[in-house]
């Protein structure tokens, strides 16, 4: 396909509601495809349609391009205003994107691995695309990253 065209299909679209005491916050699940290649998103949006977005693939990702215009596409789905009537209201937590977007992850990247990298090797762990969780000052990958052995052969895995 031509670099200039981008080509989504939004197959299913799950909204459920999150009951935040303050504001009507939700959660949209889109399933879909660009350029072929299937992804699945998890999506955060108010109805004054703030959107916060992470998306999943299980092949080497998307161009910018491709990204931006897959979150376009959700959003511009959104673009009526939303009404609660649309919405499924069975989950009452306040963390239900940050779960969700875990529940994906563990699906397309697989479990996360953590290493202790001292500060002077900071440079080999970015090298290794390797992500700072600074509540417990450690870092991680997942553990179906193409690079997982010589991760570990480098670094300390930590147990959490």
């Amino acid at each position: 396909m031509s670099q200039n065209n981008v080509s989504i299909t939004l197959e299913k679209i799950t909204k459920i509601k999150s009951r935040y005491k303050f504001s009507d916050r939700f959660i949209v699940i889109v399933s879909g495809t660009c350029n072929s290649q299937s992804f699945e998103s998890v999506c955060d949006i108010d109805t004054g349609l703030h959107f916060y977005t992470e998306i999943f693939t299980n092949s080497q990702g998307f161009s910018t391009k491709e990204y931006h215009s897959i979150k376009r596409k959700i959003k511009n789905s959104f673009s009526k205003q939303i009404s609660n009537k649309d919405f499924e209201e069975d989950l009452m937590t306040i963390d239900l994107f940050t779960k969700t977007c875990e529940q994906f992850e563990k699906k397309y990247y697989g479990e996360k691995v953590f290493f202790k990298i001292p500060f002077d090797e900071k440079e080999l762990a970015n090298k290794y695309n390797l992500t700072f969780y600074s509540p417990e000052k450690l870092w991680y990958t997942f553990d179906k990253d193409e690079n997982i052995n010589t991760i570990r052969q480098l670094f300390n895995e930590v147990k959490l």
